[in-house]
């Protein structure tokens, strides 16, 4: 985790050799330590189910303990940001049971959180002897290749060190016992039970540092000498150069989009999309005439096309509101997440000329129609769609050839943004206010 990311989490992640759950008693005693032993960092609240939150109690949790299936996740979090997963597995399965503790990076800001941590995590091992486990960033585990992210049945077996690395009796056996005692590590604690905990640097805020990163390379080589220090040290520091923050100067016209494309792309690839995205300079907007040179309306019923108007914005709605979040709510917010659902779906544009017949009409319209509500816009409909106008203050807006030129290729969702076209009609508007 680095200071200059608070977006980040810390992830305490242990996988263990029993199920708590198995009892109401071992379900009681290991909540109250997961409670007890976190301080200011335990969760308050309990969710029962996906949908329902009550008050963490003793009694709240009995309850549901005599109603639960057996596979049920516990589910807690805290007012914080806070969330635990503890995830029960089946009868002989390796492991018995997994918890899952998300930190936000502000919450373990101060030095004395490492110790608060490190409590916690003995206490839940002692308790319940664990398998292998980490307390480390969320985000460069995910870049780290651990295969236990994904598949909580893989093998045991060491390919990462990280801050804090918890190594299961079975697992220090097969590495040496003497061998890990002797780690070269800021702390190396052993628990009755032959299970150790490795701490690599002082804090887990700065395990991205070139210190503490050094530290984690030193210790992996160490526990698997066959693996070459130097290309360790190299994948580390690696993983923190893409991991550094780059400092965002978004064009505020497309901070909603560049933000959504920035955080679904992967995070190998983040920080060059977030500096090729600072550096971009959108094109002139040209889909506009001014008011006084709006062509007049030509079709037999301007009020009958205008309803027509309004059922193709609804026609585009009804199809895609199941891909495209909040577009029922048919308002200026929607059009960021138009924009990145059709710049990252370029399966879309297979067939351009089936996806300009139908999209034309029913996009063209649902943007004139955010134009009309939002900002008092006044359509003039034309027998040839595409000059059909939307009047807002002194320009006449042409949202269906907006449109058209949005769908000719991926970076052209992003060149004829729908978002930046209504940004800049709203500025228009209040410049002749």
């Amino acid at each position: 985790m680095s200071a200059q990311n608070p977006k980040d989490i810390f992830e305490l992640r242990i996988f263990l050799s029993q199920n708590p759950f198995a009892a109401w008693d071992t379900t009681r005693r290991a909540v109250e330590v997961l409670v007890r032993e976190a301080g200011d960092l335990a969760p308050t609240v309990f969710k029962p189910r996906y949908d329902k939150k009550e008050s963490l109690t003793i009694e709240a949790l009995e309850r549901y303990f005599k109603r639960r299936n057996d596979f049920d996740v516990l589910v807690l979090t805290g007012d914080r940001g806070l969330a635990v997963e503890w995830t029960p597995y089946p009868l002989g399965t390796n492991p018995d049971s997994k918890l899952i503790f998300r930190i936000p990076h502000a919450s373990i800001a101060e030095a004395i959180h490492a110790e608060q941590i490190l409590k916690l995590t003995k206490a839940l091992c002692e308790l319940i002897p664990p398998l292998y486990g980490w307390g480390h960033s969320d985000e460069d585990i995910r870049l780290a290749n651990e295969p236990h992210v994904t598949d909580a049945l893989a093998p045991l077996e060491l390919v990462q060190v990280y801050w804090l690395t918890i190594l299961g009796a079975s697992m220090v056996d097969k590495l040496g016992r003497d061998r890990v005692a002797l780690t070269p590590a800021y702390r190396v604690e052993r628990l009755n039970n032959g299970s150790v905990l490795i701490v690599t640097s002082p804090f887990p805020t700065e395990c991205f540092s070139p210190v503490a990163r050094e530290a984690q390379a030193r210790a992996l080589h160490h526990l698997r000498p066959n693996l070459p220090f130097d290309p360790i040290l190299h994948d580390l520091l690696d993983r923190s150069s893409k991991l550094q923050p780059v400092s965002e100067q978004l064009n505020p016209d497309f901070a909603g989009l560049f933000r959504m494309i920035i955080d679904s792309v992967p995070l190998a690839e983040r920080r060059a999309k977030q500096m090729e995205l600072s550096a971009y300079r959108p094109p002139a907007i040209t889909e506009w005439r001014t008011a006084s040179e709006a062509l007049p309306p030509d079709v037999p019923g301007v009020n009958e096309a205008i309803d027509y108007f309004h059922r193709q914005a609804q026609t585009f709605i009804a199809g895609y509101h199941d891909q495209i979040p909040d577009l029922m709510e048919a308002d200026p917010n929607t059009l960021p997440r138009i924009d990145v659902f059709f710049y990252s779906n370029d399966y879309l544009r297979e067939d351009p000329a089936t996806l300009q017949r139908l999209m034309i009409p029913t996009l063209g319209a649902y943007l004139g129609t955010v134009l009309e509500r939002y900002l008092d816009g006044r359509w003039v409909p034309r027998r040839n769609m595409e000059e059909s106008q939307v009047i807002v203050g002194d320009r006449a807006w042409l949202p269906f050839l907006r449109v058209r030129q949005f769908l000719q290729s991926k970076p052209a969702a992003i060149d004829f943004s729908l978002t930046s076209y209504y940004h800049e009609a709203e500025r228009r508007v209040g410049a002749n206010r």
